[in-house]
């Protein structure tokens, strides 16, 4: 959706087809992300510090890829269905690739990452996962901005589960103190109120 949105704003010729796809894109990521918002209440109404949580899954063999496809479409011009599935394909690899990195605390080192999970599975820390699943609902949350779909009141919604998230965390590292994550935790919870600001001042 971002690269034909970028096209967008760089063809005349080719405007109308790619701000149309580019909204195509930004339905099927509404979807998602309300499907995302709906696991994380459910997450959030049954936490428990007495459950362990595990992340298993086997991380992926191959590294980022570059996706020139996009490339394309980023400078305005139009890629057929063959192409975008490959497009698309990439992207999604890319993406698996880049969460489970962030979720596993490497964004930045995907070596790191894939030497975490090379056993298969990870025990995750409680108020960690809360942060990144904080995190996570608030990058969602720029779908419904003005830039995009500008839906208020999910823009909320999101602002408000992700709040929660930091929340929880923060009175979790209270009984069991952690530097780093406490870290993390200070930085989504200025994010949020900054978020949280910014919202109040355009409604």
């Amino acid at each position: 959706a971002e690269a034909y949105v970028d096209g967008f704003d760089k063809s005349t010729k080719n405007a109308g087809q790619l701000r149309a796809t580019a909204y195509d894109y930004y339905r099927k990521q509404k979807n998602a992300a309300l499907g995302l918002y709906g696991a994380s209440e459910y997450f959030l109404t049954s936490f428990s510090e007495n459950t362990a949580y595990v992340l298993e899954c086997d991380f992926p063999s191959k590294d980022l890829v570059s996706n020139s496809k996009l490339d394309e479409v980023r400078k305005g011009n139009l890629i057929d269905s063959e192409q975008l599935k490959i497009a698309e394909d990439t992207e999604v690899g890319n993406g698996i690739i880049r969460a489970l990195a962030s979720f596993l605390g490497a964004a930045e080192d995907r070596a790191k990452a894939r030497k975490l999970m090379e056993s298969g599975s990870k025990p995750l820390d409680h108020a960690e996962f809360l942060v990144r699943l904080g995190r996570t609902l608030l990058e969602n949350q720029k779908l419904f901005g003005r830039s995009a779909l500008n839906e208020i009141q999910p823009f909320r919604q999101f602002n408000q589960k992700a709040s929660q998230c930091a929340e929880t965390a923060l009175k979790i590292l209270k009984d069991k103190p952690n530097e780093e994550i406490q870290k993390l935790a200070d930085s989504l919870k200025t994010e949020l109120e900054t978020s949280q600001k910014t919202t109040a001042k355009s409604s």
